[in-house]
C-alpha cells in the first residue's frame, strides 16, 4: 500500500520532469530569409551555422534565398521568422507593414554601381530588376546590362575585370546597412527564441572578426571567389559588421523619409518606431556573447 501511495506521488514528477527537459532540449526551427548572397549577410549566417553557434542556442536554422519583396512577405505570413532586407522592410514599414529592425549586422550599406568598360558616367536609362548580386554580375558580365548595382565579393571581382565603378552609395548617403527584420508579434510571443537567435549571430560576428583565414576560405568555397577577392572582401566585412549589433537611428529616419517621399505620404513617421532593440539589449545584459 506504501509503495503504490510513493509511485503515485513519485511518477507524475518523474514524467513533469522529463517534459520539462525535453522542451529545453528540443531545438526550435528557425527560418531566416536573405534577398541577396553577399557578404553583408551571408557570412554570418554561413558561420553561425558551421561553426554551431545556432545550435548551441537550441535553434536548428534554416537560410533560404528569397528575392526582395518575397522575403518581406514571407515575415508577413510567418514562413520566415527573421529577414535580412532592411531596406525593403523600411518600405514595407512606412507602407504600415508591423516589421521591426532588432539587430544591425553592418553598419553602413555595400552598394557601389559598376559600368561596361566603355561608359564613364550613366545620363539616359532604364532601370530593370534583376534578382541579387550574382545575378546582375552575370548580367553585367554578359553585356545584357550596361551597368548595376553591386556589393562585395562581386563588387571586387567586377573591379579587377575591368569594369567602370561610377558611385559609390556611402560617398552620396549616410544609411545603415544589413540588419535582421521580424515581424512585431514575434518579439512578443517567441522572445526567447529572438534573443537566442541575435545571441548566436553576434557570437558568429565576433568569428569572423578573430578569425580571418576560415571566414577567407569561406568566401572563397560559397562565393567561387579567387584568394586575392577573398582577401579584400574580408576586409571590406571587417570595415561594415556592426560594432555591438546596435542600429543607427539616424540613418534609419533618412531611409524612412526616402519611402515616405516615394509612397507620397505627408505626415512624418519616426524611425523609432521601426527600430526595437529591447531584446538586443536584454541579451547583451546577459552577457555569454563571447565564442
Amino acid at each position: 500500500m506504501l509503495r503504490r501511495t510513493f509511485l503515485s506521488l513519485v511518477i507524475p514528477i518523474f514524467l513533469v520532469s522529463i517534459e520539462a527537459h525535453a522542451q529545453t532540449t528540443r531545438s526550435d526551427k528557425v527560418v531566416v530569409s536573405y534577398p541577396s548572397k553577399s557578404i553583408t549577410n551571408f557570412p554570418i549566417l554561413e558561420i553561425g551555422l558551421r561553426r554551431g553557434f545556432y545550435q548551441k542556442e537550441n535553434l536548428s536554422v534554416s537560410i533560404v534565398y528569397m528575392r526582395g519583396g518575397i522575403d518581406i512577405k514571407a515575415l508577413l505570413t510567418g514562413d520566415a521568422d527573421f529577414g535580412t532586407g532592411s531596406t525593403t522592410a523600411v518600405t514595407a514599414f512606412v507602407a504600415g507593414a508591423p516589421l521591426r529592425v532588432v539587430m544591425s549586422m553592418n553598419s553602413f550599406v555595400d552598394q557601389a554601381l559598376y559600368a561596361q568598360p566603355k561608359y564613364r558616367n550613366q545620363r539616359d536609362f532604364i532601370i530593370l530588376n534583376m534578382g541579387g548580386t550574382p545575378e546582375r554580375y552575370a548580367a553585367l558580365k554578359s553585356g545584357t546590362l550596361a551597368a548595376s548595382m553591386l556589393s562585395a565579393p562581386h563588387s571586387l571581382r567586377a573591379e579587377k575585370d575591368g569594369f567602370t565603378r561610377i558611385a559609390v552609395t556611402r560617398d552620396y548617403v549616410d544609411v545603415p546597412g544589413t540588419a535582421f527584420v521580424v515581424h512585431a508579434d514575434k518579439i512578443k510571443k517567441q522572445p526567447q527564441m529572438v534573443k537566442r537567435f541575435l545571441r548566436g549571430s553576434l557570437r558568429a560576428m565576433n568569428f569572423i572578426r578573430e578569425n580571418r583565414p576560415d571566414t577567407t576560405q569561406m568566401i572563397v568555397r560559397e562565393f567561387g571567389m579567387d584568394q586575392e577577392i577573398a582577401g579584400l572582401a574580408y576586409k571590406q566585412l571587417l570595415e561594415l559588421l556592426s560594432a555591438d549589433g546596435k542600429n543607427r537611428l539616424e540613418g534609419y529616419q533618412l531611409l524612412v523619409d526616402f519611402a515616405r517621399a516615394a509612397q507620397k505620404i505627408e505626415r512624418p513617421i519616426s524611425a523609432a518606431q521601426l527600430i526595437d532593440e529591447t531584446l538586443l539589449d536584454e541579451m547583451i545584459r546577459e552577457g555569454g556573447i563571447a565564442r
